[in-house]
């Protein structure tokens, strides 16, 4: 016998632990509620997010939390996700903290296409000023970038700053 190593999702809904990578067309805004995991599932930015869907840039969307929780907080929605473009130029974007010191954190990024790298670089966050030193022109990668940070200094207990009502 298997035992779930998170909640069980539609079938409509990619695996959530094995598909660690966010949606590049999600803004996270502020953290989630999430529901009723045995597990928490291994979540892309560190914690679950609500947010903005700006798959279509001209129509940008609150979806439902349920959605959210499900599709919008994961990347490679292609095919499940009626709002991802399926010619849209990335499918997700992965994040991981490449080192740290007292006042920064250094972040790499991936962004993906069809599961393969198409852009990368890395940005470092202040955790003086609790934001990004150079914040890319994409407000998408931003706050993702942002999320990632926060979630991982909320969860080593170093968070600084307003971040502890839970708002981006």
């Amino acid at each position: 016998m298997t035992l779930p190593i998170g909640r069980f999702l539609p079938q409509t809904s990619p695996p959530a632990s094995l598909n660690a990578v966010a949606c590049p067309y999600f803004l996270p805004r502020g953290k989630l509620a999430t529901g009723l995991w045995v597990h928490e599932p291994r979540l892309p930015l560190g914690d679950a997010y609500s947010g903005i869907c700006h798959a279509r840039p001209c129509e940008p969307c609150l979806p439902s939390e349920k959605r959210q929780e499900d599709l919008c907080n994961y990347g490679y929605a292609g095919g499940i996700c009626e709002r991802f473009p399926a010619d849209g130029p990335a499918d997700a974007v992965r994040f991981s903290l490449a080192s740290e010191d007292r006042a920064h954190l250094r972040i790499v990024y991936a962004i993906e296409k069809e599961h393969a790298p198409i852009e990368f670089g890395e940005f470092e966050f202040s955790t003086s000023t609790n934001a990004l030193v150079l914040a890319p022109a994409n407000p998408v990668l931003a706050a993702q970038a942002e999320a990632f940070a926060r979630s991982y200094l909320a969860r080593t207990g170093t968070i600084r700053g307003a971040v502890s009502n839970g708002v981006l």
